[in-house]
């Protein structure tokens, strides 16, 4: 039987927490971008972003110089802003899911949803998804909104 890749998204921010901007990880992040690391090699990963389009290399490169391995992101699995798409993100974001729900061709049933999970550290985005049924992990451990 062939094994099924289950697709799980992550926030940008879950995983980089700003951290191209420091030269150490913040602490609260580490566990996220282990369980990345872990989840990559057997799941469809796909992250999820309000940047602009502009700054997919600039994005890429700090993925690449936190998460360890062979890591390559192919272009369909790093969602970005499109130029000059000012949609507040958690908009965004339900926008891509409603996408994402259409072109499913088997529809959005929560047995067979084509989402596994969602790891973010937007207030609200953790709603949107809860509310749209998507198990959800929330990993904000501050008291900063993103």
């Amino acid at each position: 039987m062939e094994e099924v890749l289950t697709m799980i998204i992550f926030n940008l921010d879950a995983i980089l927490d700003n951290c191209e901007n420091r030269d150490d990880i913040d602490e609260r992040v580490c566990p996220v971008i282990y369980i990345f690391d872990s989840l990559r090699r057997r799941n469809e990963i796909n992250i999820w972003t309000g940047r602009y389009e502009s700054i997919r290399n600039k994005t890429l490169d700090s993925i690449e110089s936190i998460v360890s391995g062979d890591w390559c992101l192919h272009k369909y699995l790093l969602k970005m802003r499109p130029e000059g798409d000012n949609t507040p993100e958690v908009m965004l974001k339900e926008r891509w899911l409603d996408e994402l729900i259409i072109s499913n061709p088997i529809g959005w049933d929560y047995m067979k949803q084509p989402i596994e999970f969602v790891v973010d550290i937007c207030h609200k985005s953790i709603k949107m998804w809860k509310r749209r049924g998507v198990f959800v992990f929330d990993v904000n451990q501050g008291e900063k909104d993103f």
